[in-house]
């Protein structure tokens, strides 16, 4: 695997502008192409502290948003990307006071973080109207993700907490904000695979860190995967479990650089080189990457343009048989696509158990992978919601106080008004 690495080749591209104004760079790129996807952004006051783009989110349209710090605007970008202009600028002011992390829910819900004002707020992404302040009273918030498993939010505060912060019932008229992973040294990018699991960049000695998420069985626990100089966004792989084959991490020394995790020991490779300060990445519904940059946002693909229809060069990356029967996608970059629509529907299972005694212990598990998971002396309801389109197969199995099992499997269709069909299967307890 190093020597496929190491012999991959270096191509140099060099961005072409429509606009004298903006400096153009030449990106060293290694099995990817590069190309600036909006540019113009404000670089007034970066000297002072106050950078310029750093917050980005996808939502399931494909258009890209931005907080720029420098200037406190939010832009949407709704295609081809563009110049930061007013014409882009979302909303009826500026959402000021140094907005930082940008993240989208499930549900297509739009969350920032504001670094000054110490506060989270959803705004409306069609209008840029900000539709409540979900909470107040933060230390030094930055970096944002959703919870794909509770619904609940987190949040990295790098130059004050230690703590991964996790706020919890979002939807309610009072979130409340818990510590939820602790020990660290300067929290900053943060993101979560679907099953909920967490990987957060330590910027004190910037390094990748996994943390168990709130459906395991250690949420909370921290796990070091590598070391990584100048990390400070990333973006996670597809692949199935809790972790992903690679991490791609957005580097402030202008790096890009992809983390293989499918060995015993993580391998760095730079894909793109000769950029500018980088903070926060996203993932587009088009599986394409787009990290900012000092005073733009990049986008990088597949060496013909496009993400996830051909391997490319990188693909040397990704051989036609992974090793030990791994399922790694074929593509390129291998990041994962959006889906169109997500079940907004919260399916609550009330669970039945023998005469004379209790549920104690009760799982959920979607086409195979566990998404709720319960513990306690009388579990009744199982409530999963945020349920993926197409057919999918949900299996709960509960544990009940004698020690038997029971086992029901429903199939559903996502995004439809389907009725479930479903199948009841009981084990008695075992006698040894």
């Amino acid at each position: 695997m190093r020597a496929r690495i190491a012999c991959l080749a270096i191509v140099t591209a060099v961005a072409a502008w429509s606009s004298s104004a903006v400096p153009a760079l030449a990106y060293q790129t290694n099995g990817v192409a590069v190309t600036d996807f909006a540019t113009g952004f404000s670089t007034v006051g970066t000297s002072a502290g106050t950078l310029g783009p750093i917050g980005i989110a996808i939502d399931h349209q494909n258009r890209v948003f931005v907080a720029d710090q420098a200037d406190g605007w939010l832009y949407r970008f709704d295609s081809a990307g563009g110049t930061a202009s007013s014409a882009k600028r979302l909303g009826p002011a500026p959402l000021g006071a140094r907005p930082a992390g940008l993240a989208f829910d499930a549900s297509n819900h739009l969350y920032v973080v504001r670094f000054q004002a110490k506060d989270v707020l959803q705004v409306d992404p069609e209008t840029g109207q900000v539709l409540r302040t979900v909470v107040r009273g933060l230390s030094c918030p930055f970096g944002l993700a959703p919870d794909p498993v509770s619904g609940d939010l987190f949040v990295t505060e790098p130059s004050c907490n230690s703590n991964v912060m996790r706020i919890v019932n979002v939807a309610s008229p009072a979130p409340v904000v818990v510590p939820y992973s602790s020990g660290f040294d300067g929290p900053d990018g943060i993101t979560a695979t679907p099953d909920g699991t967490l990987y957060v960049v330590e910027a004190g000695p910037d390094r990748l860190v996994q943390v168990g998420g709130t459906g395991s069985s250690s949420p909370g626990q921290k796990t070091v995967l590598a070391a990584l100089s100048g990390a400070d966004g990333l973006a996670i792989g597809e692949g199935t479990g809790s972790r992903p084959p690679f991490v791609v991490v957005n580097r402030t020394d202008g790096f890009v650089t992809f983390v293989d995790l499918r060995g015993s020991t993580p391998v760095p490779t730079d894909l793109v080189s000769g950029g500018t300060r980088g903070d926060f990445p996203a993932v587009g519904a088009d599986g394409c990457f787009y990290a900012t940059q000092t005073d733009r946002v990049i986008k990088v693909t597949d060496p013909d343009g496009t993400c996830g229809l051909g391997r490319g060069s990188l693909g040397d990356l990704f051989p036609s048989t992974p090793p030990q029967g791994e399922n790694v996608s074929p593509r390129a970059l291998g990041l994962p696509t959006s889906k169109g629509c997500l079940d907004r529907r919260k399916f609550t299972f009330r669970l039945r158990h023998a005469k004379g005694t209790r549920i104690v212990a009760a799982d959920a598990f979607v086409n195979g992978r566990r998404k709720v998971h319960k513990r306690g002396t009388n579990i009744e309801k199982l409530s999963i919601k945020r349920l993926p389109k197409g057919k999918f197969r949900v299996r709960i199995v509960t544990r009940q106080s004698n020690g038997s099992r029971r086992i029901s499997t429903r199939i559903y269709k996502g995004c439809t008004k389907s009725r479930p069909t479903t199948r009841t299967h009981r084990k008695k307890r075992r006698h040894r």
